[in-house]
């Protein structure tokens, strides 16, 4: 509730982005419960609904099944890598087939010659436009709480892996979103980042709470600048937007 991203997409009225994270966050979570995947049907059913729902779905989708299927790959679950892949690919070919086809011609002409050229707006670079994009939404304190929540995870389980594989595509996305700004420029990873930081931020919180006062002073200390950020932040957003409507009435 207190993460920027929620306050910022519903300031600008975001809507369609807001749904597209809820249907993200449904595969995520359809991931966690099934795998090892046994069954392409289902998966290709939810895919095919989370990318015709929102464009940058296509880019979000593509970059988690890629993370995901990495991982089973590396433990050795081919199948479910295979199964996974192929719901994927016969999903996007479906998708584009029915509501992108007309556009296949311009992304081929317009965009893809233009795919390699990076872009930075911190003094030209790209690493440094990551971090601050980075900042702005989640602050300081959020990904080294997040990051020490997801070691914590481990690998144990399926869940925990499609966590860390969802904080690894979102970091991804942000990366890319200045390596190659003209595919991915508008990809929206700071929603997808949301849910897995908060999760993860919950199991530091957990972690040190169970180490005595030292653990629940910081716990304490930690929450409230995050409370107190995401509130400040809100208030900041709100207000800015709301001024600005009150001066251009």
């Amino acid at each position: 509730m207190l993460l920027p991203v929620s306050a910022s997409r519903l300031t600008l009225a975001l809507y369609p982005a807001l749904f597209a994270q809820a249907l993200e966050l449904c595969l995520v979570v359809f991931l966690s419960r099934r795998l090892p995947l046994d069954r392409v049907r289902t998966a290709f059913a939810l895919l095919c609904a989370v990318q015709l729902a929102y464009t940058g779905s296509l880019l979000s989708v593509a970059v988690v099944v890629a993370c995901v299927t990495t991982w089973e790959l590396a433990r050795r679950e081919t199948r479910s890598a295979a199964r996974l892949a192929i719901a994927w690919a016969g999903a996007v070919a479906l998708v584009v087939a029915v509501q992108y086809a007309r556009f296949l011609p311009v992304l081929w002409r317009d965009v893809l010659p233009h795919a390699g050229a990076p872009a930075g707006d911190v003094g030209g670079s790209a690493v440094g436009s990551a971090l601050a994009r980075l900042a702005i939404f989640f602050d300081h304190v959020h990904p080294v709480l997040a990051l020490f929540g997801a070691v914590l995870l481990g690998t144990a389980t399926p869940a925990r892996r499609v966590l860390r594989a969802t904080l690894l595509s979102g970091l991804a996305l942000l990366a890319l979103r200045y390596l190659l700004p003209a595919l991915f420029r508008d990809a929206k990873e700071v929603e997808l980042l949301a849910a897995p930081v908060a999760v993860a931020m919950a199991a530091a919180w957990t972690w040190l709470w169970g180490r005595g006062r030292l653990g629940r002073a910081a716990v304490l200390a930690s929450f409230a600048w995050v409370a107190l950020w995401g509130a400040s932040r809100a208030y900041a957003l709100y207000t800015e937007r709301f001024v600005a409507v009150d001066r251009w009435s």
